[in-house]
């Protein structure tokens, strides 16, 4: 796999892992919103519907109270109390949201038939007989229904509570997942760092170190190709130059020790013996003694190499009891090329 592609493939790994937290933390919140949402306005609707009818109750204790006082409203205020409490026992009915709610509303139904049936008794009995009435058979009715509407709202109330540590543990859970995807991010980016680290880092460190040891004259380095990847490719155009540049420096090699040895050939052919040297005075090729060619080092290496040339096309010197003769060597054109060294 190259190297781009690998790369690429690492970038879209994160990107996706990035959306996955994205859309999962989103939904979360949209959906941990909703169900709040839902629970709270269902159960604040029953709420308001138990204390409505709590409300018409009271309205309704009043009125009977007034009617029974003579007052000639109350009927009216009587039938408005009642209407509402129908009302909202209606819409309790029609938001039943928490276990247990059905059986209460019933209880409140069958409540308010009994007090209603007390309630006309009530009010077609005989002034002094209606108060003992109102007091033995309407009002125990009353509050029993009371308490069962009560019991409604703190049912409902329960229930928000409930709904409220549910959505704190479901928000929990939620923060727990979001934690978990943001570990797998941070490990799968370290991942990918270390694998960046040893594929890519440690190659381009192998790579430097092996173009600064070219750089400094070994030729015997070579890189380990890996991959075939670009990095790869590049080890092994390095190999392939190095190979070429040792072919090139042993086919040289090779050309220099056969040149020297038909240097010594010809050497060979002179009636004495005689070296031949560079123009900076390095022995080329030689049929001297070990004695005679110190001889020639120390005068080269007093003459100052290089500088041999201005001291004209003969030099004559001696050194260790022996006379050396140096001769420039000129090619066409008088281009010199070298010396021939003898000893006189």
């Amino acid at each position: 796999m190259k190297l781009g592609t690998r790369l690429l493939l690492g970038y879209w790994y994160l990107v996706g892992l990035l959306v996955v937290f994205a859309t999962v933390a989103a939904l979360s919140l949209l959906s941990l919103g909703r169900s709040i949402g839902t629970v709270l306005d269902e159960n604040s609707e029953s709420v308001r519907a138990s204390m409505a009818m709590l409300d018409a109750l009271e309205q309704e204790r009043s009125a009977l109270l007034s009617w029974l006082l003579g007052d000639a409203g109350a009927p009216v205020d009587l039938e408005t109390s009642e209407r509402a409490f129908l009302a909202a026992v209606a819409a309790a009915r029609a938001n039943i949201t928490a276990p247990g709610e059905a059986e209460v509303i019933a209880r409140i139904q069958s409540g308010y038939t009994d007090f209603r049936a007390a309630r006309d008794l009530l009010l077609g009995a005989a002034s002094e007989q209606a108060l003992v009435a109102y007091q033995s058979e309407a009002l125990p009715k009353l509050m029993a229904l009371r308490q069962s509407v009560v019991g409604l709202h703190d049912l409902n109330q329960r229930a928000m509570v409930e709904a409220n540590q549910s959505a704190q543990r479901a928000a929990r859970r939620q923060a727990a997942l979001l934690g978990l995807l943001v570990v797998v991010a941070l490990l799968s980016l370290a991942f990918l760092s270390q694998a960046l680290g040893r594929g890519l880092l440690a190659r381009l460190a192998e790579l430097t170190s092996v173009v600064r040891a070219i750089a400094a004259g070994d030729t015997a380095r070579r890189t380990v190709p890996g991959d075939g990847d670009e990095l790869g490719v590049v080890a092994r155009q390095i190999n392939a130059m190095l190979d070429k540049v040792q072919q090139v420096e042993s086919e040289l090699a090779g050309r220099l020790q056969q040149d020297r040895q038909l240097l010594v050939a010809l050497l060979r052919q002179l009636p004495h013996a005689a070296a031949v040297l560079s123009l900076s005075g390095l022995l080329v090729a030689s049929t001297l003694e070990a004695e005679d060619r110190g001889a020639v080092e120390t005068v080269v290496a007093a003459l100052d190499g290089l500088a041999m040339r201005t001291h004209g096309r003969v030099i004559e010197r001696s050194a260790g009891g022996r006379e050396v003769r140096l001769r420039l060597l000129e090619a066409s054109g008088e281009r010199p090329v070298g010396w021939l060294a003898t000893i006189g």
